[in-house]
């Protein structure tokens, strides 16, 4: 039975590798009337379905999705261009902006970047506004470009508009650009909050310490404290800045050791503070005067991280 069920997978990945290759090979028609086929590849996905075993790649849609996110053949932008005009592909438009705005992506075509941006501006189609907003995530956003109507759809926008220009935002160089995040991010539920990480990792500077550190003091949810560590990880290296020693003082036991012991550096315990956590046994123990938790190799001290990590979710 075991013997058969693997036989069975080793069939998927070949239906899948040759599924991928077709994709890559056949031309960009072919890869937008895949992105919108949602039946399985292979039967053998169909039988192990049918017994509740599922993949997030079970259907040919999704494996072409993945497919278009490396787009960077440069000849198959007018191409998709011209399709936009072509009422046979009519029912693709949402597929030709999706691989649209990931060529301009994985290209760095500012051209490209512009005509999308005056699209999304008018264009009725929600679906189209996000499918393009969160392709351009990659791609720098210079001062010199005007990115006016994703600022637009930030703050104006539906919940899928506004969540795709909050990942649209990520790699800009302007500096407004922080201060309507932070904004943000001040009055976002904690999913929200999160989300609005992302892009802060590219543009934030020591000025969203101070609400990213009140925002991990007030929170409990793993994936939030997490994002927010990365930003002031990243606002660090940017600035020199020691923007995480000032979250220790609100971590208590395993939780500053193993934030200490990851981040390569040291707590000094808020004076007043009495309870402590040793380290080296793993035991908490008991003083009056601060003292400083070096940055350990024990294993134990990595709890916090793998709590994390464990705990960790894709948006």
């Amino acid at each position: 039975m075991f013997g058969l069920f693997g036989n069975h997978e080793k069939e998927i990945e070949r239906a899948k590798s040759k599924l991928i290759y077709d994709l890559q090979h056949n031309g960009i028609k072919n890869l937008l009337i895949n992105m919108d086929r949602h039946e399985t590849y292979s039967p053998f996905i169909d039988q192990r379905r049918s017994k509740g075993s599922y993949d997030s790649e079970d259907h040919i849609s999704m494996i072409a999705y993945r497919v278009s996110t490396t787009l960077s053949d440069p000849n198959y932008k007018q191409e998709l261009l011209q399709l936009l005009n072509d009422s046979e592909f009519d029912a693709y438009r949402k597929y030709i902006f999706w691989c649209l705005a990931s060529l301009c992506s994985n290209t760095n075509d500012y051209e490209l970047f512009d005509f999308l941006l005056e699209q999304i501006e008018i264009e009725r189609d929600e679906s189209i506004i996000v499918a393009v907003l969160s392709r351009l995530d990659k791609i720098v956003k210079p001062k010199d470009k005007d990115i006016s109507v994703i600022k637009k759809y930030l703050v104006e926008g539906t919940a899928d508009t506004q969540r795709a220009a909050i990942k649209a935002l990520s790699n800009s160089k302007h500096e407004e650009v922080e201060d309507l995040l932070l904004n943000e991010f001040k009055i976002a539920d904690r999913h929200v909050k999160g989300m609005i990480c992302t892009p802060l990792f590219s543009v934030a500077t020591t000025k969203a310490i101070p609400i990213l550190q009140t925002a991990y003091k007030q929170t409990r949810d793993p994936f939030l404290r997490h994002q927010i560590e990365c930003v002031l990880d990243e606002i660090n290296k940017r600035t020199n800045s020691t923007a995480n020693i000032g979250l220790l003082p609100w971590l208590r036991g395993p939780e500053a050791s193993g934030y200490a012991a990851f981040h390569k550096i040291s707590y000094a315990a808020p004076p007043g503070t009495f309870t402590k956590f040793d380290p080296d046994s793993y035991r908490e123990r008991h003083g009056s005067k601060p003292w400083t938790l070096p940055a350990i190799s024990n294993p134990h001290a990595l709890t916090f991280l793998f709590y994390h990590i464990r705990n960790d979710k894709a948006f």
